[in-house]
């Protein structure tokens, strides 16, 4: 065997040792908990926000609200609702989480808190879009078992993000931060990010508070073009889901759900006003949310332009960028829901 032959053997018979080293310590780690090797550790990182939030509302006690949504949700924390309240709510939205995750979510807490009143699911318009579940909740055993055979099956991901689970520097990164998690842990030292409510200190949004409010709607429209200017037509399997909710809600007629119509600032409704009226996609969300409508199901209306009759003005005290929104504005949303949902529910749409 040649020199240049040697090397190449010894060069490949290193790469494959450590591709076996490295695949093991990702599995050891498994830092978004959905490899599920039986070498995994006990461990619970706070790597997978879906599942943690998962995990921590099935050992939560007395929960009466339950918040779901996307990061437009975040400003519904769970302090504030019982500051102001008196409830004792839980926070289970996740940044871009899809229609099958909110639904496997409001299942889960139906059946771990008996004593729950109401849920606050901030309805965004990205939901109407094929509802896929990502890979970190679709090969989670313990979070599947909260959806219907037929829903899973519908709701799979891409096989190349499956792959990317074991092979990306992306789970090399979030297993070694894990690994000093767990190394903090053992040392006593360790204090993870989310709280007993669900609430955590890492925001789902990303920052530009420096910026002008004007520039973070324009990034954010940029940002979603990719979805809102390319959506034509509501997914058959999010109106599916969306049905499946309603006849859950029906079953459970002691629990109310409240949807709430997520608002656009007005300058980044004008970045999609000439595709939203072509496709007639925004009006058509619109009232797909209010016909889910029941006895204990109510709307709240705040999608553009119905919030402008609410009081809600286009500046920084009410708004983050285009699509978040502030305490202020989520101060008025939880008006209406705990102190006139009845007339809430009665309120028509607003044609756009």
């Amino acid at each position: 065997m040649s020199k240049h032959q040697g090397f190449l053997l010894h060069f490949v018979l290193g790469q494959a040792v450590m591709g076996v080293l490295l695949l093991g310590f990702v599995t050891w780690m498994d830092p978004f908990r959905n490899l599920n090797m039986p070498w995994r550790i006990d461990f619970i990182s706070d790597r997978n926000p879906g599942y943690k939030r998962f995990k921590l509302l099935g050992s939560a006690s007395g929960v009466t609200d339950l918040v779901v949504g996307s990061s437009t949700s975040e400003v519904f924390v769970p302090q504030v609702l019982k500051e102001k309240y008196g409830v004792n709510a839980f926070a289970s939205n996740t940044g871009g989480a899809s229609l099958p995750l909110r639904l496997l979510m409001i299942r889960h807490a139906l059946a771990t808190q008996p004593g729950l009143k109401r849920i606050i699911y901030v309805a965004d318009l990205f939901e109407l879009s094929n509802p896929v579940l990502d890979s970190a909740a679709y090969y989670q055993p313990e979070m599947m078992k909260e959806m219907d055979d037929d829903l899973v099956a519908a709701s799979g991901p891409e096989w190349t993000q499956r792959f990317s689970d074991f092979f990306s520097f992306l789970v090399i990164d979030r297993s070694i931060r894990t690994f000093k998690d767990f190394i903090a842990l053992r040392r006593g030292v360790y204090v993870s990010s989310y709280h007993a409510d669900g609430s955590t200190t890492q925001s789902m949004i990303g920052g530009r508070q420096g910026d002008l409010l004007e520039r973070r709607v324009m990034a954010s429209a940029a940002g979603l073009r990719a979805i809102y200017g390319e959506m034509t037509e509501p997914h058959p399997h999010a109106i599916r889901i969306l049905g499946r909710l309603t006849e859950l809600m029906e079953a459970h007629p002691g629990v109310e759900l409240h949807l709430i119509l997520a608002p656009f600032h007005e300058l980044f409704y004008r970045q999609f006003s000439s595709h939203f009226e072509r496709t007639k996609i925004y009006s058509k969300w619109v009232e797909i949310i209010q016909s889910c409508r029941r006895p204990n199901v109510f709307v709240h209306d705040f999608s553009y332009p119905a919030y402008l009759s609410s009081g809600v003005l286009l500046d920084d005290r009410f708004w983050q960028d285009g699509v978040h929104f502030t305490s202020e504005l989520m101060l008025k949303m939880a008006e209406r829901i705990y102190t006139e949902p009845t007339q809430s529910a009665e309120i028509g749409s607003v044609r756009h």
